[in-house]
């Protein structure tokens, strides 16, 4: 940016921060009094903040500066090395600017990993806490958050014979129930809402223990008109399910702050590319014939034969003379991202958090937009055994407030949880870049030269339960390097069931996968 708007009249010099013995030099001379113990550590705490500045996951560029900073407040306010509340001062005293933001506990991780020890604590004191993410699974009323699972469950033989789909009865305790037909949440049985059973009306997990798996051929006892009343029942919970999503209140904010701290040095860095692509329309470009500034070399012919204008100078471009600049009378480009919403998603959360990725994912995509309105036009979408397409945020209508993103994420568990069995992701993918491709026609007109050169974009995630289905990844490889058509396909696998996602990420095309 600094190059941008005045490389033409200064000449730029890059000074890179110091290697960490020659800083911890450099820190010997700014707190002499400070053990050597002490520096040495701080120089190599702010040498991992810098080094995971460059890996993407911290926003901010910890320079020599601010650690210059602390230690300059050490040695005059320090007092005792072996008190943590002095350390935590000095820090507080740098990220005060950065308060409330939701990498200051990375941040903090860091200095206690280098045995500033209690400086997290005593961070929080000093700028205020930061919310924990204890507080996700229980304002967002999602039974299948519980970090204590363990993998494993085994198969189950169901004990009872096969009656109506119901709800079941709630234990209060929480105890293990496996093979029945009583209990809501139960898992390996018969007709209740569970895990792992047959013909209970839909996935319903308890919060605390680990599934068990009655087999195919259990499954396939279930009549045809027990399978339709379970799917009723499943439809109208679902139905509840969201009216309640719809009648959130604000408090519930906190929730989705808590989930947002995990992902904001991601949010920070895909914005900034897209900062980056947006601000190229507007970058300082040479303005010819102008009747100041440097001597342009190609107009010395000009200048002979008394032409005046034969000067040039940086600045920006006048839009009269560029209509057509990337973002200033062009159309939007188009990204849809398909999401795996399949009850696998559910079934599957405690052993290895597939779908809390999957959230993650799409509040990045939402968070990281915001305010790109003029530029990309997104969509939101899931994919089930129930329906190849179903949307959560519309063409046009992104979320307006954090609020609103949550009731989407809201809306995306309910549907893995009430879904029917199934996998529909290649025929998905096949109707994301139809609609794309019309989604773009639709808007460029007839009169949109650029159209033809401009690439949209799909991005397709599943969890890759392809061989239950008997689905070939190579029929998703094709769905996904269809040609013909200005739209960039890429799939993300967010589970695997033992090594399947390596096999369908061996079978998708070049570029197009992980």
């Amino acid at each position: 940016a600094l190059f941008r708007d005045c490389g033409d009249a200064f000449a730029g010099i890059v000074v890179d921060n110091p290697d960490v013995a020659s800083e911890e030099a450099l820190l010997e001379a700014l707190a002499p009094s400070r053990p050597a113990d002490e520096r040495r550590r701080l120089a190599c705490a702010f040498a991992e903040l810098r080094a995971r500045h460059d890996a993407g996951a911290l926003s901010y560029p910890f320079s020599m500066r601010e650690c210059a900073a602390v230690a300059r407040h050490l040695e005059r306010y320090g007092g005792d090395e072996r008190d943590p509340g002095a350390f935590a001062e000095a820090l507080a005293n740098v990220l005060a600017h950065d308060a409330f933001s939701a990498q200051r506990s990375a941040v903090a991780d860091v200095f206690e990993a280098h045995g500033f020890e209690g400086a997290k604590d005593r961070l929080a004191e000093a700028l205020g806490s930061m919310p924990g993410a204890a507080a996700l699974a229980r304002d967002l009323k999602i039974e299948y958050l519980f970090s204590g699972a363990e993998e494993g469950g085994g198969a189950s033989t169901p004990r009872t014979g096969l009656d109506a789909p119901k709800f079941g009865k709630v234990d209060p305790t929480q105890a293990p129930h496996v093979g029945g037909n009583t209990w809501a949440g139960g898992s390996g049985g018969s007709d209740t809402a569970g895990l792992g059973g047959r013909g209970g009306p839909y996935r319903l997990w308890d919060g605390k223990n680990v599934p068990h798996q009655v087999s195919e051929e259990a499954k396939a006892e279930v009549s045809e008109a027990a399978r339709a009343e379970g799917r009723r029942q499943a439809k109208l919970a679902h139905s509840k399910r969201l009216k309640e999503i719809e009648g959130m209140t604000e408090t519930e904010w906190e929730s989705y702050k808590s989930m947002l701290e995990r992902i904001a040095p991601h949010v920070d860095a895909l914005r900034a590319a897209l900062d980056a692509a947006r601000d190229k329309r507007r970058e300082r470009t040479w303005l010819r014939r102008r009747a100041d500034g440097e001597l342009d070399d190609d107009r010395l012919v000009d200048g002979v034969a008394g032409d005046r204008l034969v000067f040039k100078r940086r600045g920006s471009p006048d839009p009269r003379d560029a209509p057509r600049a990337e973002g200033e009378g062009r159309k939007t480009r188009k990204l849809l991202f398909l999401m795996d919403c399949s009850g696998s998603m559910y079934r599957f959360q405690m052993l290895d958090g597939r779908l809390a990725r999957m959230l993650e994912a799409a509040m990045l995509v939402m968070e990281s937009l915001e305010g790109l309105d003029e530029k990309y036009e997104y969509e939101i979408r899931g994919h089930s055994g129930e329906t190849e397409a179903a949307t959560f945020v519309e063409w046009g209508a992104p979320p307006a407030n954090r609020g609103e993103r949550l009731k989407v994420l809201q809306r995306m568990v309910a549907h893995s949880q009430f879904c029917d069995s199934g996998d529909n992701t290649i025929e998905a993918t096949r109707r994301a870049r139809r609609d794309v491709v019309a989604r773009a026609a639709a808007d460029a007109g007839d009169d949109d030269d650029d159209e033809a050169d401009r690439r949209h974009l799909v991005v397709a995630l599943s969890d890759a339960n392809f061989e239950r289905y008997g689905m070939d990844p190579r029929w998703w490889a094709d769905a996904l390097a269809d040609t013909g058509e200005a739209v960039d396909a890429h799939a993300v696998m967010v589970g695997s069931i033992g090594h399947e996602a390596s096999v369908v990420a061996g079978g998708l095309p070049r570029g197009h996968g992980p």
